[in-house]
């Protein structure tokens, strides 16, 4: 998927195939995860075709492998201390941690093994009223989906210090940092937090706004009335405004006393939505009463919704394989330099190694300079500026202030609303200088335009007419500063029906198809957190994007991404549609996996994540397990005689039979990840007057140019008084400021 995205952008892209092919070529993604790229087939066991491949690295700009210097040693360009100009992009599972793990990194390995299929709760994809607390299986991909996009963030800052200095670097990130990108809701906690950690009860609040409702024709709405004008909209939708009278209610939905409270409300609400169908309250929702809600769908419905056919999302393309394939368009819209995506995957060795391969120039590069041993961060003289709420924007730009970015976040006077979350916001506060405003105000206005004449990014999550009430909106913004990269980080997108209304986390994964995929087959779909941190990753890569075309064209210009495109490509295993009948594989009933090769199971002790995705691997599993016959038995059966063996020994022994055989296999870690993290020693100590004391999750891309920058979180208006001065307002301005609740600071 990165060397996709890159493609995608005008990268003349080779991919290097062994002569039988990748192995993902059976699978129907591989049409999306390769389009737009090249195919030379090589053994590097051939001195010949060693040759060809260290012609082909010479005269590159980039390299991607799993192990990019175990690549660099086969053909003998290994680092000697020389200036080079390539950037290398490595991928693991595991990263840094690697030595502490063995096995094949897939996906569900990696989450088994590291807790993240453990403690789910009704937000983060387990059923509503679960009680038991076994594993449960994680269905999106979302270690992969972070790894690629933390590759392309590696790889253009890497091309954008490169262009300073003449020189390459080596970037590196895993399957492990991409779920680290995936944290959220874990608070970190450390110590007491003098009641910053977030209530049962208030987390209670939070699920209720985030009810999946079965209506009156069976199907299911995914509600998020995540604000409280929301879900007062939703309670007069309901014919339900009058428990607001009540003492009880009166606060709802955060503020309410008492468990049984909250659930008797809940039971009120879910009675309320069987009085009509799914359409007849997505027509309510989106024509009379300002409230989040969105149907679940699947892939295919997905591709079709008209937010995303409006905004662009969805192109077909012809593949060699599978004809003609509905997939998923640009991960972002760029107005200047958009993305060109004309051709499919492609056929395996369609390009001639002894030809002259690459088509594009290189590009002229200063001679190298001592800047390098200095370490400066990439994005060093980078200034972005921040006026976004909740996750998308503010996450994005987390990312890029640990490559050096100085990002200036502007939030009101009461700070950011996800500041409510206590400590669960720190992580995206991280290396920020907070400038409160009230932007209605003559002077907060002026404030905000200073700040967009001095930035070379704003990213902003405002819908359209709020961000042109703001001065926000790309024609303002450029006009002003032409020089600017202009993000709109949105949720529908600014065309389509649902331009205008409001969208959390669970929109895209209820449109994706997410829901029914975690909930398994046959069962009321589920609420899950994962589209708020992938659409901010998916924001940090348009960013770099957009600082790069700047970096060739000298000008900025107007992007924007979309929740529902980021989570898109999340599912990029389900987003390649080449007939309206394409197979739409979900977990089993009980959540343990997507089928008997890919999926948990219990042991005598404990439990395994089993991954024998390739031929190869699901032959070694059955001769392991004595399972001789499978040719003859159907898919139940297979799966109930790997489940009768591996009930027969401990966990731990089978893993280690399974990794000697050649089977992915990972014990599954019962703690949870954040515990998992901080016992392999990945966690750094933080504290904050604001938060308290906290564990700081580790950089997501490492590279060896410099070091990760790591700021502390930024409490609301902690650098108003500073920034002002910096934006020349006169110390009598910024007390009038003050006094007129204009501005605030932290004191």
């Amino acid at each position: 998927m990165a060397s996709m995205l890159l493609a995608d952008h005008g990268a003349d892209v080779i991919k290097v195939e062994p002569e039988a092919g990748d192995w993902a070529r059976s699978l129907p993604a591989f049409a999306f995860w390769n389009r737009g790229k090249r195919s030379v087939t090589l053994d590097l066991l051939d001195e010949q075709d060693l040759s060809t491949l260290a012609s082909l690295v010479a005269d590159a700009d980039v390299l991607i492998a799993t192990d990019a210097d175990d690549v660099l040693r086969r053909i003998g360009q290994a680092d000697d201390g020389a200036p080079s100009r390539l950037v290398t992009c490595s991928v693991s599972g595991f990263g840094r941690v690697a030595d502490q793990v063995e096995g094949r990194p897939y996906e569900g390995v990696v989450a088994a093994g590291t807790g993240r299929m453990t403690g789910l709760d009704a937000l983060s994809g387990a059923p509503a009223g679960r009680t038991d607390t076994g594993p449960v299986f994680t269905a999106a991909p979302v270690a992969s989906f972070g790894a690629s996009q933390l590759a392309v963030q590696g790889i253009v800052a890497a091309l954008l210090q490169r262009q300073r200095t003449g020189c390459g670097q080596h970037v590196a990130t895993s399957l492990l940092e991409g779920a680290v990108a995936f944290v959220m809701r874990q608070e970190l906690s450390r110590g007491v937090l003098d009641g910053a950690s977030i209530s049962p009860i208030t987390h209670r609040g939070i699920a209720l706004c985030f009810l999946t409702a079965e209506c009156a024709d069976g199907r299911f709405i995914q509600m998020c009335a995540r604000q409280d004008r929301h879900f007062q909209d939703w309670l007069r939708a309901t014919g339900l405004a009058h428990v607001l009278e009540e003492d009880r209610f009166r606060h709802a939905p955060l503020g309410i006393a008492t468990l049984d409270d909250v659930d008797e409300l809940e039971g009120l609400l879910q009675n309320a939505m069987r009085m009509r169908t799914q359409a007849e309250w997505m027509q309510v929702f989106s024509t009379e009463f300002d409230v989040g809600a969105d149907p679940f769908l699947t892939p295919a419905e997905f591709l079709a919704h008209p937010d995303m056919v409006d905004n662009g999302r969805v192109l077909e393309l012809t593949d060699e394989v599978l004809g003609r394939v509905r997939q998923l368009g640009p991960l972002v819209h760029m107005d200047d330099t958009p993305a060109s995506i004309t051709t499919g995957a492609p056929r395996l060795g369609s390009t001639d190694p002894a030809a002259d391969l690459w088509r594009n120039e290189p590009l002229p590069l200063p001679a190298p300079t001592e800047d390098t041993a200095a370490r400066r961060p990439p994005l060093a003289d980078t200034v972005i500026l921040e006026v976004a709420y909740y996750i998308a924007g503010p996450f994005a730009t987390s990312l890029l202030a640990e490559l050096g970015a100085r990002v200036v976040k502007v939030e009101p006077l009461d700070g950011d609303p996800y500041r409510r979350t206590g400590l669960q916001s720190a992580k995206f506060l991280h290396g920020k200088e907070s400038l409160t405003l009230d932007l209605k105000h003559v002077d907060g206005q002026r404030a905000l335009d200073r700040l967009i004449d001095r930035a070379d990014a704003v990213i902003h999550s405002f819908r359209g007419s709020a961000a042109e009430r703001l001065g926000l909106d790309a024609p303002t913004v450029l006009a002003r500063n032409p020089r600017a990269v202009h993000l709109y980080a949105a949720s529908y997108g600014s065309n389509g029906p649902q331009r205008d209304r409001a969208a959390f986390h669970s929109t895209p994964n209820a449109l994706s198809g997410g829901g029914f995929k975690q909930a398994g087959l046959g069962n009321p779909p589920v609420n899950d957190s994962y589209a708020d941190p992938g659409s901010a990753l998916g924001a940090a890569t348009a960013l770099l994007f957009g600082l790069w075309a700047r970096e060739l064209t000298g000008h900025g210009q107007a992007m924007e991404t979309t929740m529902l495109v980021s989570t898109g490509y999340i599912h990029s295993t389900d987003m390649v549609l080449s007939s309206p009948e394409a197979p739409f594989v979900v977990a089993d009933a009980h959540q343990r996996g997507l089928s008997a090769r890919y999926r948990l199971y219990d042991c005598s002790d404990g439990h395994v994540f089993v991954a024998a995705a390739q031929e190869s691997e699901w032959r070694a599993l059955l001769s392991e397990l004595g399972i001789d016959e499978a040719g003859s038995l159907d898919g139940d059966a297979v799966q109930e005689a790997i489940a009768a063996a591996l009930a027969a020994a401990p966990a731990a022994q089978w893993v280690e039979r399974l990794r000697a055989a050649g089977v992915g296999a990972a014990e599954v870690y019962p703690h949870g990840f954040d515990t998992w993290l901080e016992r392999a020693g990945l966690l750094a100590p933080a504290s904050h007057s604001c938060f308290g004391d906290y564990w700081r999750l580790p950089p997501k891309v490492r590279l060896s140019g410099s070091d990760p920058v790591f700021g502390p979180a930024c409490g609301p208006g902690e650098h108003s008084i500073e920034l002002l001065r910096e934006l020349e307002f006169a110390p009598e301005e910024i007390d009038a400021m003050v006094d007129g609740s204009v501005t605030s600071t932290d004191s």
